[in-house]
């Protein structure tokens, strides 16, 4: 399936299971290609042929983004390696859930969640430990003695009882035989992964441009927490004070990045800023201001009136 058709099925996906959708951002390579939103589910989708071709710098941004507006982050693919991937499964790609446009399809429509997450090509699920140690009370089953049952250690079990420790697929077959429920727990792939740490080379990249480098020195010198990003239609991300932005700087054809970064800030529910050290064109209907004027801003109540927050 080429890259084009796999974006236009999970598109389709999408919008037919009710969720809102951004325009597809293909202004500049981007480390998503829609932001997508159903209730109070926000989240970032990638699609690529091959999972492999997505970078470390590529999900660096994306946990960023996740992070900044407690979205999922999810990359739709049909192989990693050349290798076709198992549908019911959640790959890890560089700390970004990976799965099948099947598995995603399932998901969506029937509530389907996977089951198993491939780690360095070996399969684990998680243990719902709080099914575990009810059913161990229940049955009257010390640590140690189910251990022995399905021939692991007591630490082991320890782990599982903490939700400290993923087991493998045999392990758990054999838990479930033992115990006589279910104790695999799903994993939700619209669910933020909060733990997963963002590299901190990503965070230390050179700002190139000498206008984004005089806009992100102004937000901190208004104390409004930003954080540069090139792998999106929009250059940072800004927060404080109850306001949440994205944005960049003004080049020349830049409209189209303009308006594919209006049409992820609806999505969103997010403000937009564009500074420009140039000509201002009025017909964007996006906040653009010069660079002089967004310079002489004091505070962050200034900054709030001139995006008539």
């Amino acid at each position: 399936m080429e890259a084009a058709d796999l974006l236009k099925e999970v598109y389709q996906l999408m919008k037919n299971c009710g969720f809102e959708l951004s325009r597809p951002c293909r202004s500049r390579e981007s480390c998503f290609d829609v932001a997508v939103r159903k209730g109070d589910v926000l989240g970032f989708i990638k699609t690529l042929e091959d999972a492999s071709e997505f970078s470390r710098e590529d999900a660096s941004e994306l946990m960023l983004l996740s992070r900044r507006f407690s979205a999922f982050a999810l990359l739709v693919s049909m192989r990693l390696s050349g290798t076709d991937m198992m549908d019911d499964a959640v790959y890890d790609r560089h700390g970004v859930m990976a799965v099948t446009p099947r598995t995603l399809r399932y998901a969506l429509k029937y509530g389907m969640y996977p089951l198993v997450e491939v780690i360095y090509g070996n399969c684990f699920v998680n243990i719902d430990h709080k099914a575990l140690r009810e059913e161990m009370r229940r049955l009257g089953l010390s640590r140690g003695r189910l251990a022995s049952l399905i021939g692991v250690s007591r630490r082991t079990i320890y782990g599982y009882e903490r939700g400290l420790s993923k087991a493998t697929v045999n392990i758990a077959y054999k838990l479930e035989a033992t115990l006589g429920v279910p104790i695999v727990k799903p994993i939700n792939i619209f669910k933020s992964r909060r733990s997963r740490r963002i590299s901190r080379s990503m965070l230390r990249r050179v700002i190139q441009n000498p206008l984004l480098r005089s806009v992100m020195r102004k937000f901190r010198e208004l104390r409004v927490s930003a954080d540069p990003v090139s792998k999106a239609p929009f250059d940072f991300v800004a927060g404080g004070g109850g306001l949440k932005l994205i944005g960049g700087v003004m080049t020349e054809g830049g409209c189209r990045r303009v308006y594919e970064t209006s049409s992820v800030a609806k999505v969103c529910n997010l403000h937009t800023l564009f500074v420009t050290d140039g000509h201002v064109d009025d017909g964007l209907n996006v906040p653009v201001v010069r660079w002089r004027e967004f310079k002489g801003i004091r505070n962050v109540d200034e900054l709030q009136q001139l995006l008539n927050v």
